[in-house]
């Protein structure tokens, strides 16, 4: 199994080549690593030339940016897609917050704008996005000239303003925290779910879709392939005004 997986990630990394608020404890990596990097191997000519020259960026925030997190996320990544290095090509490119936002001792999240302004993403998937994230955002959105990201953004678990964060993602995805996680006294928090599977799906509905997965149209089919048919998904309802929103979801187990 090993060397099928390590074969497999070689060929998938040639086809894509030039191309802490609380202290989180998280369930075990995604299964069938090996089965999913086969089968991308597999993709139609026009999904892996949609993807040439290309990345899609995964930024780590709160809850999934300590360093046991971050190196489980990146062994599955790579497996799963390759991860890009200076030395080795790779479909995923991996930002860590805050260390990659720091300029001179401070953290700057409009950071992001400077790193994705000159790059090619194919999609943007962030997990715990920090506060602020949505502004750096709306500034790359604003570079563009019909002011919309030629790619998808799907952000899961955000801690960043929830009106900012919907008006720049094309999905938003949160679990049901009354039912889904168990608070204690040290602010340590279970999750009943697994992150790196969600965070994989999410980038092989990126890659299904070639980057096209619309704002308000179809997303709950979306939304299903993300999360698969164990969990009940529903649309968020905003407390204060009771308006659903189109592209923010909750979900919860069956």
């Amino acid at each position: 199994m090993k060397k099928l997986l390590t074969v497999s990630a070689c060929i998938f990394l040639f086809l894509f080549s030039g191309c802490k608020k609380q202290e989180t404890k998280s369930v075990p990596a995604a299964e069938n690593t090996v089965a999913r990097a086969a089968k991308l191997l597999n993709l139609p000519s026009q999904i892996t030339e949609s993807l040439s020259g290309k990345n899609i960026f995964v930024l780590l925030a709160h809850n999934f940016n300590d360093e046991k997190s971050v190196k489980d996320f990146t062994k599955t990544l790579d497996e799963t897609f390759g991860v890009y290095s200076q030395d080795t090509p790779g479909l995923i490119k991996i930002l860590v917050y805050p260390q990659d936002f720091t300029v001179s001792g401070k953290v700057r999240i409009t950071s992001l704008y400077t790193i994705l302004k000159d790059e090619n993403p194919a999609g943007l998937v962030t997990l715990g996005a920090p506060e602020g994230l949505c502004n750096a955002i709306a500034k790359l959105e604003d570079s563009q000239e019909d002011s919309i990201l030629p790619y998808p953004v799907i952000q899961l678990f955000p801690q960043d303003n929830i009106l900012g964060t919907e008006a720049v993602s094309t999905i938003v995805l949160d679990y049901n925290q009354t039912l889904e996680t168990s608070v204690s006294e040290e602010t340590t928090f279970q999750i009943n779910f697994n992150p790196e599977e969600i965070l994989i799906n999410s980038i092989e509905e990126i890659i299904l879709e070639r980057g096209k997965i619309l704002k308000n149209r179809n997303l709950l089919l979306a939304v299903q392939n993300i999360l698969g048919s164990k969990y009940k998904v529903s649309n968020y309802i905003d407390s204060e005004t009771s308006l659903q929103s189109v592209n923010h979801f909750i979900f919860e187990k069956q």
